[in-house]
């Protein structure tokens, strides 16, 4: 695992750094994107972008993610919370009536 500037982080279970690796159970690039390949191995190692930690016993912890996976235009621009989820007779929650609630008062469906 490496640190801040491709250095290995001490096994104490408390310094974090990035998942890094190689090896033959490695992809080999990004496919017909060969700027993405060189960022994503640079050094001669994959940076898989995943931040953890290392315990003295060799274990290594995940706990976050270096950069955050979701696209801008998949982010949500509006969060509603509600008292009570509606349910069906079996526990589940209709999505349907979730989505008739959030369009309320709107024109259009799209």
């Amino acid at each position: 695992m490496a640190g801040g500037l491709g250095n290995d982080v001490p096994a104490d279970g408390a310094t974090m750094g990035e998942i890094v690796m190689r090896g033959n159970n490695v992809m080999k690039g990004y496919f017909e994107d060969e700027e993405a390949t060189a960022e994503a191995f640079r050094g001669g190692w994959f940076h898989s972008g995943d931040l953890g930690v290392v315990h003295p016993d060799g274990y290594v912890q995940l706990l976050d993610r270096a950069k955050s996976t979701i696209a801008r235009y998949k982010a949500p621009t509006a969060v509603a919370f509600l008292d009570e989820l509606p349910t069906t007779s079996t526990g589940k929650v209709p999505k349907f009536e979730l989505r008739e609630l959030e369009r309320a008062g709107q024109d259009s469906r799209i």
